[in-house]
């Protein structure tokens, strides 16, 4: 399977449905809606986070480590024949991800902690991937699922997104089960908007985003959920 890697800045945001509701009237006009986004919901995604047995990514995030990581499995569907496996890097504003498409089969080793799967794959990310899970002794740590609403520029890679219905379990890792008992983390009136750009974001897209640097900023979905476990 092909590996991916993106290079970008992200921004996060504590918004009200309302206020996102607002914004949506604007984004709708100067960006395109993404083509997952087939009804008013948005669409389903579900992700599981690994970490160490110490959490060592979850407390290098919370604690504003200028450099810090998040390993993840991630689907659309619990019927997904294939999930993407990836790692998320950042320093400072900057961001990478790297990723890679895995069946639903080599997925479930993954999760039992059968990282040498991975190395079966003959790819060099697997193989240094499957290394770091196995030298830290990674175990699937937390289910997050929530609902998103995306909207797309391609130039600069700007991609814009509002997740809201956050839930999350500590108690189930089955990233393939239809029906998990999932804790809400946010109020249904709250979500979190997301600014992903390479580079520089357009005036014209910043215009219609004035005065969303003024509301809180959020932490990412992994450590919200680890705070309130």
């Amino acid at each position: 399977m092909p590996v991916t890697e993106v290079y970008r800045r992200e921004l996060k945001y504590e918004m009200s449905r309302t206020a996102f509701r607002r914004l949506e009237e604007r984004l709708s006009g100067i960006m395109e809606r993404d083509g997952f986004c087939k009804d008013e919901g948005g669409y389903r995604v579900r992700t599981l986070y690994f970490d160490t047995p110490f959490e060592t990514d979850y407390y290098a995030t919370r604690d504003g480590l200028e450099n810090r990581k998040k390993i993840r499995l991630r689907l659309y569907s619990t019927g997904d024949e294939y999930l993407k496996l990836e790692r998320k890097a950042k320093s400072g504003l900057e961001q990478s991800k790297t990723g890679i498409t895995v069946s639903r089969a080599l997925a479930s080793e993954i999760i039992k902690g059968n990282f040498s799967a991975l190395l079966e794959l003959g790819d060099s990310f697997a193989s240094s991937l499957a290394m770091e899970l196995m030298s830290g002794a990674y175990r699937p740590q937390l289910l997050v699922e929530y609902a998103r609403t995306a909207y797309i520029a391609p130039t600069n890679h700007i991609r814009i997104t509002y997740d809201s219905g956050i839930r999350f379990s500590r108690s189930c890792t089955d990233i393939f089960a239809e029906n998990p008992l999932l804790i809400p983390l946010t109020n249904e009136a709250m979500g979190v908007l997301e600014i992903k750009y390479d580079r520089f974001l357009f005036s014209y897209i910043k215009e219609q985003l004035r005065g969303v640097d003024e509301l809180p900023e959020a932490f990412g979905k992994y450590v919200m959920s680890c705070e309130n476990a």
